[in-house]
């Protein structure tokens, strides 16, 4: 294969889309040329025309008949988009490596007898980061937001971004906000709330006229609305792992330190308590504002950028380079395995 790109099909599938921008940062990159297919798609090109076959995700019977087919002339590269069920453990031990985005997931994969060498870190979010001019104006559209809504400059901000339902727990966050105002006063801190959806009514109504809590235009794009707060707050009470752990993502590399419940799903591997937010648990919201109640928006700006550097570990150039320094391994493994 030495003097021309690794050539990587790609079966893709609606469950576990593969993002087409990692698609074109391998392009650019000229060490790797994926290409996708479909599911049906793929069955009449197992031959030669690849070195080895990327299947995200194996929930279909369509990707489990095409596993069987393709694995006697290919090279299998395994994602972790799908869950373990014992009766596919035989087709697991035969792909000649596998990609993890969790601790949870590599570990899962240990106990299914993987061996170590044989697991790679892909993130499971990849992130496209702003340029810094792009950056600059997110920030400066953001402090004239804030300023727009009476928010001294001196206030610290904790946000909520998302859908306003009883699983992402807007509801419990601004209870605990009040909670916690009429006990201890939370001096210096406003609750900001971003997003629509079916509890708005009654979080409004909630909310009343305090000065405390404020409602955020959604004519912002979400790089500004995350940017008007000071520490972002993703309390879900149930754990949906890939819609949490991009929001996770996405706060960060926004420069912003995130309050996450046990429910982050892999976004919890980017959170160090204390230096790039806070994980708390979702059954004492009691105890929430504890953790951020003593911290000064100073604090809050360095923890931001550190935040932002943690993220970058799920970039879309580090995603890039993993399935890079993967490729490498393989035609040993099939070498040894008979391919």
């Amino acid at each position: 294969m030495s003097g021309r790109p690794f050539r990587l099909a790609v079966a893709d599938s609606p469950r576990a889309p593969f993002d087409d921008r990692l698609l074109r940062r391998l392009e650019e990159r000229g060490r790797v040329k994926a290409q996708l297919f479909r599911e049906p798609e793929f069955s009449g090109t197992a031959g030669g025309s690849f070195d080895a076959l990327f299947v995200p995700e194996i929930m279909s019977g369509p990707l489990r008949q095409l596993l069987r087919r393709a694995r006697r002339h290919l090279p299998i590269l395994l994602g972790d988009a799908a869950p373990l069920p014992r009766f596919r453990r035989g087709l697991l031990r035969n792909a000649a490596l596998h990609f993890y985005g969790s601790d949870a997931a590599r570990e899962e994969r240990i106990r299914a007898g993987i061996e170590p060498e044989r697991l790679h870190f892909l993130p499971p979010h990849p992130l496209e980061f702003e340029t810094t001019a792009e950056r600059r104006k997110n920030e400066e559209r953001a402090r004239a937001l804030r300023s727009a809504l009476g928010i001294p400059d001196s206030e610290r901000v904790l946000l909520f971004a998302g859908e306003f339902t009883r699983e992402n727990a807007p509801g419990i966050l601004l209870e605990s906000f009040f909670l916690r105002l009429r006990e201890c006063g939370l001096s210096g801190w406003t609750l900001a709330l971003a997003g629509s959806g079916p509890l708005e009514g009654q979080l409004r109504a909630l909310a009343g006229a305090s000065a405390r809590v404020r409602f955020l235009p959604d004519s912002e794009p979400p790089a500004v609305l995350r940017r008007a707060g000071d520490l972002i707050a993703l309390p879900s009470k149930s754990q949906r792992t890939g819609a949490r752990a991009a929001a996770v993502a996405e706060s960060m590399a926004s420069g912003r330190p995130v309050l996450v419940t046990e429910n982050a799903g892999a976004g919890l591997a980017l959170v160090r308590p204390g230096k790039t937010g806070w994980s708390v648990d979702s059954a004492h919201p009691e105890l929430w504002f504890d953790y951020i109640r003593p911290v000064s928006r100073e604090q809050l700006r360095r923890m931001g950028e550190a935040a932002r550097s943690a993220a970058e570990a799920w970039s879309f150039d580090t995603a890039a380079a993993a399935i890079e320094r993967a490729t490498e391994t393989i035609p040993d493994f099939f070498a040894e395995n008979g391919g």
